[in-house]
C-alpha cells in the first residue's frame, strides 16, 4: 500500500506527496480522490495489474496495426 499526503488540490487537479518517496509527487484528477479528501489529509493508494485491461488494450492495439497495414 502506497500512501500519500493531498499537498493541493486546484482546478480539478490533486498533487500527492509520496509518505516514503523522498518528495516525490504525483498528479492526478481530483475526481479520483476519496469523497471528502482534502488538502492535508493522507490518503492510501493501490496499485495493481489489470489482466483483462491488458489483454483488450493490446487486441485493439494489433486491429490499429491491422488496419493501418492495409491502407
Amino acid at each position: 500500500m502506497i500512501r500519500a499526503v493531498v499537498d493541493r488540490i486546484d482546478e480539478g487537479v490533486a498533487v500527492l506527496v509520496l509518505c516514503s518517496g523522498a518528495g516525490k509527487t504525483i498528479t492526478l484528477p481530483s475526481s479520483l480522490l476519496p469523497d471528502g479528501a482534502k488538502e492535508g489529509d493522507i490518503i492510501s493508494l493501490s496499485v495493481q495489474p489489470d489482466p483483462d485491461g491488458t489483454e483488450a488494450e493490446r487486441a485493439q492495439v494489433a486491429a490499429t496495426i491491422e488496419r493501418l497495414k492495409r491502407r
